[in-house]
């Protein structure tokens, strides 16, 4: 079994002891961050495991026949992460709208079912932001658009907030108002910002 970095073989006739595999993962992992990179995938057999490396590893390590990690440089990622946001950014503005609606009224078992999607698109998007922040803090420090971004991340919070009170409140009124109104504009307030900056 080989360890492949980037296309190269770095490793090559592994034993396939799952210890010594995930130590020479663990190594590799090391020496990219080192490099000022990120960990762009790990793939089993061109199959992505990066969820659960360690679980892929231990169901196949006995038929596998490649492992490869890929990086790209921090520049390239934080790139990536705002180009993903600004195309899935209007997605999630539009369900804000689509969804609160269904608590004006009655909210049925499907209403709750989608508010549970849109609460895990938040949560996404928060994450983007924060490994935004973290290459800003490093790189830019002083750039308007960390600013930006912090002012996001400290409303989100606050509105966030203000859904849960409302949801343990039972008011359904207040919840669609959050969502539709101060989510959904500060999600198009964050969307203006990555799209001003990716031209």
């Amino acid at each position: 079994m080989n360890l492949v970095v980037n296309g190269e073989v770095r490793f090559a006739g592994l034993d396939r002891d799952f210890d010594h595999v995930l130590s020479h993962i663990n190594t590799v992992i090391q020496q990219i961050q080192s490099n000022h990179e990120v960990v762009e995938g790990i793939f089993m057999d061109d199959i992505d495991i990066s969820v659960d490396v360690s679980g892929r590893l231990k169901a196949h390590l006995h038929e596998v026949e490649s492992i490869e990690i890929r990086s790209i440089s921090q520049a390239q990622f934080f790139h990536n992460v705002r180009n993903e946001l600004v195309d899935y950014l209007p997605k999630v503005i539009r369900a804000t709208e689509s969804i609160s609606d269904l608590f004006y009224g009655d909210p049925d078992s499907e209403a709750w079912t989608l508010f549970t999607r849109l609460t895990d698109s938040f949560e996404f998007i928060i994450q983007s932001v924060r490994s935004m922040q973290l290459y800003l803090s490093h790189n830019e420090p002083d750039s308007e658009w960390l600013d930006s971004l912090h002012a996001f991340a400290g409303k989100m919070e606050t509105h966030l907030k203000e859904l849960d009170s409302s949801i343990q409140a039972k008011d359904y009124v207040m919840m669609a108002d959050v969502i539709k109104y101060e989510l959904g504009d500060l999600l198009n307030e964050l969307l203006t910002t990555l799209d001003a900056k990716a031209k």
